[in-house]
């Protein structure tokens, strides 16, 4: 009986450890973005590649560039402002508790009663930054000035 249960955590372990490693897998940074897209980046100028390398973005950049600079884009639009705008979105960590009372029978441990307690963190979208493009360039943007989220020039 023990054994069978020590098999359990380690195949929890396990588990835990693979999607750790397959959603760190898919996180893009700016130089993964770079090192994928060499065509893109090479079709900026120097200057716009200074920026893309400092995930910054400035008027004229083409969506190459923004792309490079932000990755992609949470949701595309379009619209009689621009031909495209892209935006981009961030979570607020929001902390909350949860008290309660249950009764019932549990697996194995009999009938049981008794209040809770359960800290909790929900995340909160909101927009961290949008870019208007008209011909493939951008011709506005707006970001919040936080040092994790979007850096804007």
């Amino acid at each position: 009986m023990l054994m069978i249960g020590m098999i359990g955590r380690f195949r929890g372990i396990g588990l835990g450890i693979f999607c750790a490693l397959w959603l760190a897998n898919c996180a893009s940074t700016v130089q993964s973005r770079i090192e994928k897209n060499p065509q893109v980046f090479g079709s900026l100028s120097p200057e716009q590649q200074r920026l893309a390398r400092e995930g910054k973005i400035t008027k004229g950049m083409p969506k190459g560039g923004v792309f490079l600079a932000w990755g992609a884009p949470d949701r595309v639009t379009v619209g009689s402002k621009a031909d495209e705008t892209w935006r981009y979105r961030g979570f607020d960590p929001v902390y909350t508790d949860h008290f309660g009372f249950e009764f019932g029978s549990g697996y194995g441990y009999g009938r049981h009663a008794g209040y809770f307690y359960h800290p909790d963190v929900l995340y909160v979208p909101f927009t961290a930054g949008i870019v208007r493009f008209t011909d493939d360039k951008v011709v506005e943007w707006e970001a919040l000035k936080w040092d994790e989220l979007p850096k804007a020039q």
